[in-house]
């Protein structure tokens, strides 16, 4: 089962749309460490999204790490994007981009999020790195990433009991003297 690991809540309340023919970045904070397997996000109406993640460098987007090229058809409410296997870090920032080809994917502008925008055609392909030339403003764009939690976690049950003897250690015979002394 898929669970965010990256991203705006699920519940967003969004009122407002980004503008097309933009790459829009959103700056996120991992929640947690896994691989993110899809991308979702929320439309205002019929559309066609392209989504990618980028590397973080001194708070501005940097490299590439992976994307969509092709543009995912999608329909009023959240949608999931398919994209290529992205390990991520809990606690590590990366921006999670967006390009479409109508004024239909939803932000909320009050956020706290920083968010990165410029020109870019929905043909055009994702830059890389992300260069400069952006504009800067604060929202929460509803957008996501979606994956399976990495790592292995270990339970109460996953550990061996509290007596188990995986090899043998010498123990001393500790024997009482005639005298209270202990011999070993």
């Amino acid at each position: 089962m898929a669970v965010k690991l990256i991203g705006a809540p699920f519940g967003l309340v969004d009122n407002n749309n980004v503008s097309f023919g933009n790459i829009t970045m959103t700056q996120f904070t991992a929640e947690e460490t896994g691989n993110v397997t899809e991308i979702r996000v929320k439309v205002g109406g019929n559309v066609n999204v392209k989504v990618g993640i980028y590397a973080d460098s001194g708070g501005e987007p940097a490299a590439l790490l992976a994307s969509n090229q092709v543009g995912q058809a999608s329909t009023v409410g959240w949608n999931t994007i398919p994209m290529t296997s992205l390990a991520v870090i809990k606690d590590t920032v990366y921006w999670i981009a967006e390009n479409s080809d109508a004024s239909q994917v939803r932000f909320r502008n009050e956020g706290l999020e920083e968010v990165r925008f410029k020109v870019l055609a929905y043909g055009g392909a994702w830059p890389n790195p992300a260069g400069g030339g952006y504009n800067t403003t604060e929202a929460t764009v509803a957008i996501a990433g979606w994956g399976n939690v990495g790592g292995a976690r270990k339970r109460f049950h996953d550990f061996p009991p509290f007596f188990s003897v995986n090899f043998l250690l010498p123990i001393p015979l500790l024997v009482k003297s005639g005298n209270g002394g202990i011999l070993a």
